[in-house]
């Protein structure tokens, strides 16, 4: 199912943030930055209920 989701982290019994997973020096951090990939939504919109 495609839709943004909004992390509440209170509902896990251990509160870990998704941040404490990937290092700081990651290179997906510097990609994540550089790269717009925020038209895939609309592209896709139609294929998900």
């Amino acid at each position: 199912m495609q839709g943004k989701q909004v992390l509440n982290e209170t509902l896990f019994v251990y509160n870990l943030s998704i941040e404490t997973f990937v290092p700081e020096n990651h290179i997906l951090r510097n990609i994540n930055q550089i790269v717009d990939l925020s038209f895939v939504r609309e592209l896709t919109q139609d294929k998900y209920c």
